[in-house]
């Protein structure tokens, strides 16, 4: 599958906060011996990246998604990776991956 790219929303486990959103997110799928692993990105604003890192302090990393593309939603849930933060305006992402495809809403 090619990467899309589309709007990411990432909630907590039971979609009843918002912790982001992202406009310009990507979705690619990576092969490994495993099977199929599906990586989302997004870049953070810092307001946001201050909530993604509260999250990694507090160890929580199960999180729900809707990814939005091409006039369809994806939804499921995924593992929150640590928040790449290289301290500079603009320069910050939000990972989340899982092992199972998507569901189309």
């Amino acid at each position: 599958m090619e990467t899309r790219t589309g709007y990411l929303t990432v909630y907590s486990a039971d979609r009843s906060e918002i912790y982001g959103e992202f406009a310009d997110a990507t979705w690619e799928v990576e092969e490994t011996e495993g099977g199929s692993n599906h990586l989302f990105t997004g870049k953070a604003s810092e307001g946001t990246m201050e909530t993604f890192r509260r999250l990694d302090r507090e160890g929580i990393d199960h999180i729900a998604y809707d990814f939005d593309a091409a006039g369809k939603t994806f939804s499921g849930s995924a593992q929150l990776l640590r928040p790449q933060d290289n301290l500079a305006p603009g320069d910050a992402w939000i990972r989340i991956e899982s092992g199972v495809e998507p569901a189309t809403a």
